[in-house]
């Protein structure tokens, strides 16, 4: 069920990217070998964490890093897209107030 959901989550996606090389690379052979790469990536990064989690415990080294591997990257995705969504791609202090202001809220929410 979460390979089904990778996939149609990563539909849009592959149109994307197939139109991107597409224009870069200007070959349809070359722009679809790339793709099988992409649509490659999401099913062998189950079975390699799968084998890998098989012998490890929850609170082993390698569960630990892995965790904090997929957790910065969510990070370094998240906070690219809400702060550098300008065309320019300038530093927008509204956006980070707005974000501190949220942040504070949950926090206070959290202790009453």
């Amino acid at each position: 069920m979460i390979l089904l959901g990778i996939a149609l989550h990563h539909i849009p996606a592959a149109f994307a990217l197939m139109s991107v090389l597409m224009s870069r690379l200007e070959n349809f052979r070359k722009a679809f070998m790339w793709l099988l790469v992409f649509a490659v990536g999401s099913p062998l990064g189950i079975l390699v964490s799968n084998t890998i989690l098989a012998q490890e415990t929850p609170d082993g080294l390698v569960y630990t890093a892995l965790t904090g591997l997929v957790a910065g990257n969510f990070l370094h995705i998240s906070t690219t897209i809400l702060f550098e969504t300008s065309p320019d791609h300038h530093f927008n202090r509204a956006k980070l107030v707005a974000t501190l202001l949220g942040l504070m809220l949950a926090l206070v929410s959290d202790f009453v």
